[in-house]
């Protein structure tokens, strides 16, 4: 099931600099648009969490569920956390989400293994 339209303009300046620079491209760790001896890779799909951060033109995600104790578990995971842990893991948290959102919108194309799944992203991330 489709959950919805890839965000676009976030992304515009790097875009703008990868293409004035193609070496670039090949310098970024989660970018996989070339293979290790220089081949374009036509499409990636990414089947597991957080696989969707690497870069590519043609990403395809496939989404079974989002880091959940950061997200709709959060209430009863953060409870049985001290206080010092707490603040740690509300950093995490707050880190991991904004990295998701950013990651999400740049792929060209979402699915999601469940209503539930679907529901869960809209709810968090869009």
């Amino acid at each position: 099931m489709r959950c919805g339209p890839r965000v676009r303009g976030h992304d515009d300046a790097h875009q703008s600099l990868r293409q004035a620079d193609p070496g670039l491209r090949r310098n970024r760790l989660a970018d996989v648009e070339y293979t290790g001896d220089g081949q374009l890779v036509d499409a990636v799909i990414s089947l597991r969490y957080p696989a969707f951060v690497v870069k590519h033109a043609r990403h395809r995600m496939w989404l079974t569920h989002l880091l959940r104790e950061y997200y709709d578990l959060w209430p009863s995971f953060s409870v049985q956390l001290g206080w010092r842990q707490r603040a740690k893991e509300r950093a995490r948290r707050a880190v991991i989400r904004y990295l998701d959102a950013h990651a999400l919108a740049r792929l060209d194309r979402r699915f999601v293994i469940s209503k539930t799944v679907q529901t869960r992203l809209s709810r968090f991330l869009e």
